[in-house]
């Protein structure tokens, strides 16, 4: 009996330990191949700010310029200029909302749509301070303007791949409370891990599609004269493009009213690397 006695606790203890060791590892399998859009945020920040700081000596340089430029040269330094402003208020704006999404405490639904958006003026500043090399390029060394614009795109294209690699983990990120699910609004089309994977494929070959017409348009030096007009246009739409992109990850980052999460949708997945896509194949044709 006292055997008996003795063995019942040790049963009951070594279940408990059963117990308490079951959701370690139950999390740490479902945590394993994950990504966790807050702490890629968190580590994109720094690193993009200081992208902004290095586009301003290139401004400082263009604005002291000891020798007399033409007409044409004032031009092409008054595009550069305005890329490279834009770029340093993209990766401003753009770290500031990175890190925004990085102080998120859960990995809400919303948080893979408000990356991908907050993301559009990160890839703005990238793609704007390569497009400005390619316009000094065409003052300084104009052998080379093909080259550089070439490279300005594909740093454009690496750019938008990265954007799209969000589709991939944004299937899992959503409320783990069993009565908030029932609220949550969920498509069909990333509820797999395998339908995620497929979708993003998909969404970068949108999004590479007008930087690859740009690169062979670009290539056969199919291109419109550098004019007022298109100087005006290329700068605007880099800083409309990154303003509107940063107010409306943010919008996309808040937390609504009603607690019901909404996630990625088809529409944020494949119009933001398509909208990325044309404005640097438009670059490409108004490029100098």
């Amino acid at each position: 009996m006292s055997n008996a006695k003795d063995e019942a606790p040790d049963a009951e203890s070594a279940a408990s330990e059963i117990e308490d060791a079951q959701p370690e590892n139950e999390s740490a399998v479902s945590i394993q191949g994950r990504y966790d859009p807050r702490q890629g945020a968190g580590g994109y920040a720094p690193i993009i700010g200081a992208l902004g700081a290095l586009a301003v000596p290139g401004i400082v340089i263009l604005f002291t310029v000891p020798t007399k430029p033409t007409p044409h040269q004032l031009q092409l330094m008054t595009l550069a200029a305005g890329l490279l402003i834009v770029s340093v208020i993209g990766s401003l704006i753009g770290s500031i909302s990175l890190a925004g999404i990085a102080a998120e405490q859960e990995l809400t639904a919303n948080i893979p749509a408000a990356s991908m958006r907050v993301a559009v003026p990160v890839v703005v500043s990238i793609v704007d301070m390569l497009a400005a090399f390619e316009v000094l390029s065409a003052i300084y060394l104009t052998e080379s303007e093909t080259l550089f614009a070439l490279i300005a795109a594909a740093g454009g294209a690496c750019a938008v791949f990265f954007t799209a690699f969000v589709v991939v983990d944004s299937w899992h990120a959503g409320p783990k409370d069993p009565s908030d699910r029932k609220r949550y609004i969920r498509q069909p089309w990333i509820e797999r891990y395998e339908d995620a994977y497929k979708n993003m494929n998909r969404v970068t070959a949108v999004g590479l599609a007008p930087i690859a017409l740009g690169m062979f348009l670009r290539s056969f030096h199919i291109t419109v004269t550098t004019s007022s007009p298109t100087i005006n246009s290329m700068v605007w739409a880099g800083l409309i493009l990154s303003i509107a992109g940063a107010l409306m990850g943010n919008r996309r980052a808040a937390h609504a009213p009603t607690g019901i999460q909404i996630p990625l949708q088809p529409t944020e997945a494949y119009g933001i690397p398509l909208i990325l896509g044309l404005y640097i194949l438009l670059l490409m044709i108004f490029l100098p």
